[in-house]
């Protein structure tokens, strides 16, 4: 018996339970979100949009946050300076920041004033921290109902030793450590986001439990996330499946002698309903949802949907070892640097001697099949000199238990910060691509 599909949730795990939980009850108003910040989620909208059923992050959450009324969404990194979801925003921006105060000068006909007051019209909004956020903060201590989203917030609020950050950027720590705790901020309804792909990239100043700013992790999409995915890549949205439904069955009926014309009309007819619909990739007949989705275990729906574009541009069937080696491909660019992602040649059977070591593993491989977790070690050391089949032993564990097999590399650094951010990202990495068979050759 076929088991039913899990309704899809329209707005992430991660969201519902910490950023929404954590904000309604008054815990936080500022929060780090790092991992897989550039993931495709769901369309909060889609009923609205059907035609957009996925979208970016920072998208769905400019859509919560315009359906939600908010007063005003500043956007803002530090290439660009602020940016604002729609015009009135900025008007209402430079009205509070008194940008343009003065613009009434050149109502006595005075040209010199009106000069003077257009050039402060035009004058854009300044793009440096040390300018920008005290506007911005300005804002937050005048408005309730205000949204802000700082992209690559690493870049402004970086984690390096004391002595090497300059006054403006320790000035800018502990700016938004006092916006974290300025009850202002948080009763006028206000929220901040910093955003950015590894946490430890962030000030620790600003990581600490008494600064009240909520870490918050996105993870890799999990296996019903990526299922749901793969569907709509493959067969589109529910309402357009069902239209191809009826055009394969009245192209059944056109083996029949009778009624040949207005079947072919029919058809005619539902193919150009079809048309309106988002086109989905072609993959083989013998497709199977169920391997592909086990295949992509610790890859992103934008890698997903990168296999498929590719397949797609050089006519290459999507198949398990296709799939495989553009995994690899993908992930060691994602990860190499940390750890490399392996896929193992040969099993237990295929090595000759060491019985008594592949028998060991061979009781391991029995519990991960009767799920008897603690029958499972955490660790094995494999002791012996170069050329005793220590690595082939752990390649053939990894394909037999089916398991992602990685490599690791050395974390360790000589810059400040970057051994921690090296270890943040095979920890992640570890995560995504779980249940995974690690090996640290030369430990």
């Amino acid at each position: 018996m076929k088991k039913e599909k899990e309704a899809f949730p329209v707005l992430p795990p991660w969201w519902t339970d910490e950023v929404v939980t954590r904000f309604k009850a008054k815990i936080s108003s500022v929060f780090i979100l790092h991992g897989d910040i550039t993931c495709l989620v769901p369309n909060p909208l889609v009923d609205e949009e059907p035609r957009s059923p996925y979208i970016p992050l920072q998208e769905m959450m400019n859509r919560i946050f315009l359906k939600g009324e908010r007063k005003m969404v500043i956007l803002y990194n530090i290439a660009s300076g602020p940016r604002f979801l729609i015009p009135e925003m900025e008007k209402e921006f430079r009205a509070i920041t008194e940008m343009d105060k003065g613009d009434e000068g050149g109502k006595d006909g005075d040209p010199v004033a009106s000069a003077k007051a257009g050039l402060r019209a035009r004058r854009s909004i300044p793009r440096e921290p040390e300018l920008a956020l005290p506007l911005i903060e300005k804002v937050l201590n005048k408005m309730d109902s205000v949204a802000l989203i700082i992209e690559s917030a690493h870049s402004i609020f970086p984690e390096a030793s004391n002595t090497s950050l300059s006054q403006n950027t320790v000035t800018n720590i502990e700016r938004l450590r006092s916006w974290a705790q300025d009850r202002r901020v948080k009763n006028q309804n206000n929220l901040v986001f910093l955003m950015t792909d590894i946490a430890s990239k962030i000030s620790g100043e600003l990581r600490q439990s008494s600064t009240r700013i909520t870490t918050v992790f996105i993870p890799k999409p999990r296996p019903e996330d990526r299922e749901h995915y793969v569907e709509h890549l493959t067969k589109g949205s529910t309402e357009r499946q069902e239209v191809a439904g009826e055009i394969t069955a009245l192209e059944k009926k056109l083996k029949k002698p009778n009624g040949k014309e207005k079947i072919e009309e029919q058809i005619s007819e539902l193919e150009e309903r079809l048309s309106e619909f988002p086109s989905v990739f072609p993959v083989p007949d013998d497709f199977n949802s169920d391997v592909f989705v086990n295949a992509t275990q610790g890859m992103s729906l934008r890698q997903i949907l990168e296999i498929f574009r590719h397949s797609n541009q050089t006519k290459r069937p999507i198949d398990l070892f296709y799939v495989r080696e553009k995994k690899r491909e993908i992930l060691n660019s994602e990860y190499g640097d940390v750890m490399e992602v392996m896929d193992p040649d040969w099993g237990l059977d295929e090595i000759g001697g060491l019985e008594h070591v592949k028998n060991y593993f061979r009781e391991i491989l029995n519990a991960i099949k009767r799920g008897e977790v603690r029958a499972i070690p955490q660790g094995i050391t494999l002791m012996g000199p170069p050329g005793t089949a220590k690595t082939v032993l752990v390649e053939a564990l990894a394909k037999d238990s089916g398991y992602n097999f990685i490599k690791m590399k050395n974390a360790r650094s000589m810059w400040v910060g970057q051994s921690e951010e090296r270890t943040e990202r095979q920890i992640t990495g570890l995560m995504a691509l779980a249940p995974v068979v690690v090996m640290n050759d030369e430990a």
